[in-house]
């Protein structure tokens, strides 16, 4: 076998298309494993962006379900602030007025 690698290598014009054949397998070997790596490479991407999307809408969703309980709460208790400092009170409720011990206006000296 080695003597017709030999015999093949030393004939010029089949060793110049030997050297052209691996030069085009090589070009065409590193050609597919950069094609090749890019495309995982974007693929791969393209899988975390499309997660931290989901991430980012879940995150938006829970930030819109506090602000809206928030708002709820927040008009809740500016009512309930404003019905107690105006002593006032809605039907069914009840009227609870704390008075000092000492019997005086509150203010302490």
């Amino acid at each position: 076998m080695w003597v017709h690698l030999r015999q093949f290598l030393k004939n010029p014009n089949l060793r110049s298309i030997l050297l052209k054949t691996l030069w085009v397998v090589l070009l065409f070997g590193v050609t597919f494993y950069g094609a090749y790596g890019m495309a995982k490479s974007y693929i791969k991407t393209t899988k975390e962006k499309n997660k931290k999307t989901k991430e980012l809408r879940d995150i938006e969703n829970r930030l819109n379900l506090i602000n809206s309980e928030s708002a709820i709460n927040n008009d809740f208790q500016k009512e309930k602030a404003l019905r107690e400092k105006l002593h006032m009170v809605k039907p069914g409720e009840d009227l609870i007025i704390i008075v000092p011990e000492d019997g005086g206006d509150g203010v302490k000296n």
